[in-house]
């Protein structure tokens, strides 16, 4: 079994359920097993500024 870990990221539409939808899909595929899931945070955009916050 190898480890990964990933960052997720998001700023359109409904940013949570982006992120839930996401590691929903994650985890159903083949060779794939979420274990844990990290809090969500909220951070602003950076270069170009003129976007909506990311979760």
């Amino acid at each position: 079994m190898k480890t990964a870990y990933l960052s997720l990221g998001t700023n359109l539409g409904d940013r949570l359920q982006n992120l839930t939808d996401a590691v929903q899909m994650l985890n159903a595929s083949d060779g794939i097993s979420v274990v844990r899931i990290s809090s969500v945070y909220q951070t602003d955009p950076v270069g170009y500024e003129d976007q909506d916050v990311f979760f």
